[in-house]
C-alpha cells in the first residue's frame, strides 16, 4: 500500500515477474502492472504503486520487503526488513 504522496509502505517479492532478480541483499524489482495472468502482457505505467515507490525514491524513504518463500509447496511471505531504493527506471 501507499500513495503518490506518502510513499510506499510495502512490497513483496514472489517471482511473479520475468525481468525480478533477487539477489538476496540486493533485487531489482520490476514494479506492478502489464502482468495479466502470470505473464507480462502490456508496458507497466508510472502510476499507482509505481507512483508511490518513485516518491520513496526521491525523499530516500525505505520501504519494507517482505518475501516469498516456497515451504512445503506453499507460499510463505517472510518479512526481510527495510530496504533503500538505490535506482528507478521508467
Amino acid at each position: 500500500g501507499g500513495s503518490e504522496e506518502y510513499g510506499a509502505y510495502a512490497i513483496c517479492l514472489s517471482g511473479g515477474y520475468k525481468d525480478d532478480e533477487d539477489e538476496g541483499d540486493w533485487f531489482w524489482y520490476t514494479g506492478m502492472g502489464g502482468n495479466t495472468g502470470g505473464k507480462q502482457t502490456f508496458d507497466q505505467i508510472m502510476d499507482r504503486g509505481n507512483l508511490a515507490l518513485k516518491t520513496n525514491y526521491e525523499k530516500g524513504m525505505p520501504v519494507r520487503v517482505c518475501r516469498g518463500k516456497k515451504i512445503d509447496d506453499k507460499i510463505t511471505y517472510v518479512y526481510e526488513g527495510l530496504y533503500r531504493i538505490t535506482d528507478l527506471k521508467s
